[in-house]
């Protein structure tokens, strides 16, 4: 699937966010959305509930703070980051209280956020990054404990996965699938890829509260503007 595919609405507006409103107040409508329709069942529920969350303006300044830490701020910025942490972990707290589904789910984002703030800059990487702090994309992500997939860098500095067969999580039907890969060298490079529709099968006996599945690709290319990061060792610098 196309990049450009995957991010069609990743330019939406910035929403202002008022730290000095009661994270109840400011959380009001996705609370009330979680309390008269439920869990979300499906992607489209899924990104109704994310734009929700968006919308209040905590995504926008969680990136800002994510941003100020991984890429260089002042004192001020990095009381920020934290300020910014202290509000997405107390709406996430309010919202696992109706929904631990939806609450795993933002975690999720809120990693994989970091993960891309911390990575390579590059168009599609920072176009995905903008996309999650809208809700206008949903990621999946290899289940716990998954070994990285073998895979062979290609000239262009992409990397090809002969198959990709593992169980996962995060949203049904996700849009992006981020992936580890153990190069031939020894490296470990983290990048996603764009899924389409019926790519993702669900899994329904996988216990606890999270949306699983699992997906199965005869081979998947992360493109070269797709590879968050590269890893020489265990210590988990991205480079």
């Amino acid at each position: 699937m196309k990049t450009s595919s995957v991010l069609a609405d990743d330019a939406i507006a910035r929403t202002s966010y008022d730290p000095d409103l009661p994270i109840e107040t400011a959380l009001a409508p996705a609370l009330r959305l979680l309390q008269t329709q439920g869990c979300p069942g499906d992607d489209t529920s899924l990104r109704t509930l994310t734009r929700a969350v968006s919308d209040t303006g905590l995504l926008d300044i969680g990136l800002d703070a994510l941003l100020a830490d991984a890429r260089g701020g002042t004192p001020a910025q990095a009381d920020a980051t934290r300020g910014a942490k202290a509000l997405f972990d107390a709406a996430v707290a309010d919202i696992a209280a109706l929904c631990p589904t939806a609450a795993r789910y933002l975690r999720d984002q809120r990693d994989v956020m970091e993960m891309l703030a911390t990575g390579r800059p590059t168009i599609a990487n920072e176009r995905l990054l903008h996309a999650l702090r809208r809700g206008t994309v949903t990621v999946v992500l290899p289940a716990g404990g998954q070994a990285p997939l073998p895979g062979e860098l290609l000239p262009d500095g992409g990397v090809r996965i002969a198959q990709v067969d593992l169980p996962v999580h995060g949203s049904p039907l996700g849009a992006a699938l981020i992936l580890t890969v153990r190069l031939p060298d020894g490296t470990r490079t983290v990048g996603w890829t764009g899924l389409v529709s019926g790519q993702v099968i669900p899994v329904t006996d996988c216990g606890g509260d999270e949306w699983c599945g699992r997906i199965s690709l005869r081979e998947c290319t992360i493109g070269p503007d797709e590879v968050i990061g590269a890893y020489e060792d265990a210590s988990g610098a991205v480079e």
